[in-house]
């Protein structure tokens, strides 16, 4: 568990936004984030910051994703998302994995089984991208719990480095 230093939450200076400030935070906190910036990838034109949680049985860095939902919505819709009083934000890493017709029914099982023991997100299993874990948290708008986001990355980093290594997804 990673303790957080308290300065590291009170800094005055304006930010550009609440990823950014995520980004400084955890980068403060010894974390290798990368940050991907609006516009910056077609596919995907909003803001996330990526970073390792776990490895798979490759030893391949196994990559969270922190998107802004209220972004996302802004990067498709024609018009702003409205004005509220919360921000939310997803935790997302994909597993890809090589699945066999016959394995897909054993994978979504897994996924299923693996729900019952986490307290928070949910693991799924889609043909396009493979096992996921997915978690969305809503908090106050501008006032980014950063403690409970390092809890929060650091409690997806266990699940996925517990469960992600089942006999037949290697």
């Amino acid at each position: 568990m990673t303790t957080l230093d308290t300065e590291l939450l009170t800094t005055t200076e304006p930010q550009p936004s609440t990823l950014a400030y995520l980004h400084w935070v955890l980068d403060n906190l010894g974390y290798d984030t990368d940050r991907i910036f609006h516009g910056e990838i077609t596919e995907q034109p909003y803001e996330q910051l990526l970073l390792s949680v776990a490895k798979n049985a490759k030893g391949e860095d196994l990559i969270l994703r922190l998107i802004s939902a209220e972004d996302v919505f802004n990067s498709i819709s024609p018009s702003p998302a409205p004005e509220g009083v919360t921000d939310t934000f997803q935790f997302v890493v994909n597993m890809p994995l090589k699945i066999s017709g016959d394995q897909v029914e054993q994978v979504t099982h897994l996924a299923g089984a693996l729900n019952r023991f986490v307290p928070f997100g949910a693991f799924a299993f889609n043909e396009a991208e493979g096992l996921c874990f997915r978690y969305s948290l809503i908090t106050l708008q501008g006032q980014v719990p950063a403690e409970l986001i390092v809890e929060t990355i650091e409690s997806t980093g266990f699940f996925i480095e517990k469960w992600h290594r089942q006999p037949f997804l290697e």
